[in-house]
């Protein structure tokens, strides 16, 4: 068993469903124009997986969203701000993801061949449970129904600590750590596997750092695309993915690599 994985845990947004991670980013920039604020999409992907009222404490430090505070509102961003933010980012965010819930092509088929494999399937996400009794059954109707999903809401702290791994294989029953296999469109996700003890493998071109929606990725040109994910290729490398692909209809190859690794008494990067 140590030399076979035991597990792959998939985050949801941006790796699974949503082509560009792009449910989130409508609702982060609608709850601060509220406040007569204005983000962009690149600094609302900066922080992307953490858990909601984290990713928007941080984006209420930024500088230039932070002079915004003041020039509008007289002080920086107070604690009840940031929870006023977060009660109203639920229902945008709902709003959203029922047009933020397709399939990425792919997916459906690389499950059925990891389930094949004996294999059981986990999922973390950034979202609430809430927010993922939206997604949960829209996935189901399209072939994705993993064995587990873990939300940020469960668990004392939400990436990149992980603690959400640990309830997943705690529900899988699954172990030792280096068996797991953790696949994430961002770069915090990456570093809740790492935590872990688990491989890791970054997702680009579907996910948050190339950021292209289903109709953008269609019209951008293949030289920008490349240079998209030729760039978040290596940024995934520099934080320590061990593999990277581009989107999980890859991953057999790469879960045939590591057990070829493991056969040799090799473990995740540290």
């Amino acid at each position: 068993m140590n030399n076979s994985i035991t597990a792959i845990i998939l985050d949801w947004a941006g790796t699974t469903i949503d082509q560009g991670s792009c449910g989130p980013i409508d609702a982060f920039i609608e709850i601060f124009s509220r406040k007569g604020i204005n983000i962009n999409g690149d600094q609302v992907r900066g922080p992307m997986g953490m858990h909601k009222i984290t990713h928007i404490k941080y984006l209420a430090e930024l500088p230039e969203i932070k002079d915004q505070w003041i020039k509008n509102h007289g002080s920086p961003a107070t604690e009840k701000d940031i929870q006023e933010l977060f009660t109203q980012f639920e229902p945008a965010l709902e709003k959203s993801l029922l047009h933020h819930s397709k399939l990425i092509p792919g997916v459906a088929d690389a499950i059925r061949l990891l389930r094949g494999k004996g294999i059981k399937i986990g999922s973390t996400t950034g979202y609430s449970r809430s927010q993922m009794k939206t997604i949960i059954p829209e996935a189901k109707k399209q072939g994705f129904c993993p064995d587990s999903v873990i939300c940020s809401s469960d668990v004392p702290e939400g990436r990149p600590a992980p603690w959400m791994i640990f309830e997943t294989a705690k529900q899988l029953k699954v172990y030792p750590p280096h068996t797991w296999v953790k696949v994430d469109d961002t770069l915090v996700g990456i570093q809740e596997g790492k935590n872990a003890g688990a491989w890791t493998v970054g997702v680009t071109k579907t996910g948050n750092l190339v950021g292209l929606g289903e109709k953008e990725i269609k019209n951008v040109s293949p030289e920008e695309l490349k240079k998209r994910t030729s760039n978040a290729e290596k940024i995934f490398k520099l934080n320590g993915a061990d593999f990277v692909i581009e989107s999980v209809a890859e991953i057999i190859p790469v879960i045939d690599e590591i057990e070829k690794r493991l056969k040799a008494g090799l473990r995740p990067r540290t």
